[in-house]
C-alpha cells in the first residue's frame, strides 16, 4: 500500500500483507536519543558504547512536532492516538513504559526525559532498545486501511544501545521502494548491498561509511514484528552473508599493497579463518574467483547457514 501526502513532505509505502492499515513511520525518522545531559542528541537506530555510566544517565527522546497533515496519511485523529516511549532490556527480557502522553500535545519539538529510577533499574549489560511509537489509544470503528485495535502503532523508532560488536556493524538503511528505481532495479527488490569506496583496507570505525545496506520497509517491518523467530532469523543470516561476501570481493580486488591489521578487510577475514580454518591466502583467491561462489559458501558455514535454513522450514508439531 502506498500513501501520499499533500506537497510529498514525507511519506511511507508498506505491503498491505504486512501492514494492513495506514502508518507514517516517517514522522518519527528525526526522533532523536540521548544518554546523558552533556551530549547531543542522536538520530541513528544504531549507538554503540563502550560502556555506561549508570551514575550519570539521563535518557531523553527528542520528538518534531506532529505534522499538519498527520490525521490525512494515517485516517485517525490525533485525539486517539498516543505517543509511547518505552524502554527494552533484551538480556533480561524486561519492558517498561517510560511516558505515555497524547500525541496532540505534540505541537512544537519536545524533550521527554525518562525517569532516573527506570532507567537505571535496567542492567544496560547487554542490547538495551529505547522505542518511540505512535498508537491507538482506545478500540474505535474506523474505514478499511486504519488502525482499530487499542494499542496499535501507526508509526514507530526503534533505538538499540549497546557495546560495539566484534566486527563493527553494517549500516542498514530503510527505503521506500523508489531508492531501487532510482538505481535502475526493480521497486521489488528487497535489499541492496553497497560498497562506497573499494578500498577497505582502512580502519574498521569507517565501515559504517563504506558499506551500506538498504533494506525495503516491507522486509524491515515483517522482521521487526518477530526478529527472534526462525524464518527472520534465516533471513537475516542470508543478508549477512551477502555482505560479507561483497566486502570480500570488493576488498580484496580493491587492495594494494598488504593488508594492515585491524582494518576492515582484516577484521573480516580472520574473523572467518577463525570460525571455519579457510586461511586468508585462499580467502583472497576465492574472492577473486569469477562470481565468488565459493567464497559465499565460506561465508554461509561461517553463519551456520544451513542450520538456520533447517529450523526455519521445521513444522512446528501442536
Amino acid at each position: 500500500m502506498s500513501t501520499k501526502q499533500k506537497g510529498a513532505a514525507w511519506r511511507t509505502q508498506e505491503s498491505r500483507s504486512v501492514r494492513p492499515f495506514r502508518s507514517a513511520d516517517d514522522y518519527l525518522k528525526e526522533v532523536g536519543l540521548r544518554l546523558y545531559n552533556d551530549e547531543d542528541f542522536r538520530i541513528a537506530e544504531s549507538i554503540q558504547v563502550d560502556a555506561i555510566d549508570i551514575a550519570k544517565l539521563a535518557v531523553a527522546v527528542r520528538i518534531p512536532p506532529m505534522p499538519s497533515d498527520f490525521e490525512d496519511v494515517v485516517g485517525i485523529p490525533p485525539a486517539a492516538l498516543l505517543l509511547i516511549v518505552s524502554l527494552e532490556d533484551r538480556l533480561y527480557k524486561d519492558s517498561v513504559v517510560a511516558t505515555k502522553l497524547p500525541l496532540h500535545d505534540i505541537r512544537t519539538v519536545r524533550v521527554i526525559e525518562t525517569d532516573s529510577e527506570m532507567t537505571r533499574a535496567l542492567s544496560w549489560a547487554g542490547d538495551i532498545r529505547v522505542n518511540v511509537a505512535v498508537v491507538l489509544a482506545e478500540p474505535r470503528k474506523g474505514g478499511v486501511g486504519t488502525a482499530q485495535r487499542v494499542g496499535s502503532w501507526v508509526a514507530r523508532k526503534s533505538f538499540s544501545v549497546g557495546k560495539p560488536r566484534e566486527t563493527t556493524s553494517f549500516t542498514v538503511n530503510v527505503v521506500d521502494p523508489d531508492y531501487f528505481e532510482q538505481r535502475n532495479l526493480p521497486r521489488t527488490t528487497a535489499y541492496l548491498v553497497e560498497v562506497q569506496d573499494p578500498d577497505l583496507n582502512q580502519p574498521c570505525e569507517y565501515l559504517p561509511d563504506l558499506v551500506k545496506v538498504s533494506l525495503t520497509k516491507d522486509v524491515h517491518s515483517a522482521l521487526a514484528r518477530d526478529e527472534s523467530s526462525p524464518v527472520s532469523k534465516a533471513i537475516i543470516k542470508a543478508i549477512y552473508v551477502d555482505v560479507v561476501t561483497t566486502v570480500l570481493v570488493a576488498g580484496y580486488s580493491g587492495l594494494t599493497g598488504q593488508l594492515q591489521d585491524d582494518t576492515i578487510l582484516h577484521v573480516v577475514t580472520k574473523r572467518l579463518e577463525k570460525e571455519t580454518g579457510v586461511t586468508p591466502d585462499r580467502l583472497w583467491k576465492l574472492a577473486k574467483e569469477p562470481g565468488a561462489a565459493n567464497l559465499r559458501a565460506v561465508v554461509q558455514g561461517a553463519a551456520d547457514f544451513s542450520r538456520a535454513l533447517v529450523s526455519a522450514t521445521q513444522r512446528r508439531i501442536p
